[in-house]
């Protein structure tokens, strides 16, 4: 459930930009709001400290990496894949660290 909150916060991100100057389609909207939804039921089953890294990591990666294919100007694409390493590093790490405390 986390990676689906997360593609559909970080997929719908770049489009919202996209459509805030047109307004011509409410349906990366409505995706959005369906994946705060998911993360508010997410929430009553995981913990707090785990599914919020987790979750907006996971969304600022993607949301990265969709502008990117939409065609978005991105300074220095190795600068990007490097800080989405170290992104994902600090989110496997919130995983591992859950993992061992008891």
């Amino acid at each position: 459930m986390v990676v689906a909150v997360s593609m559909l916060w970080g997929c719908t991100n770049p489009l919202l930009r996209k459509g805030g100057v047109s307004h011509k389609s409410i349906i990366p909207f409505v995706l959005n709001q369906i994946g705060s939804a998911v993360y508010a039921m997410l929430l009553g089953r995981l913990d707090l400290s785990l599914a919020l890294p987790l979750c907006n990591a996971l969304a600022f990666v993607l949301t990265a990496a969709t502008g990117y294919f939409l065609g978005e100007k991105i300074a220095s694409p190795m600068f990007l894949c490097i800080g989405s390493l170290f992104v994902l590093a600090g989110a496997a790490l919130c995983t591992v660290s859950s993992s061992l405390v008891v």
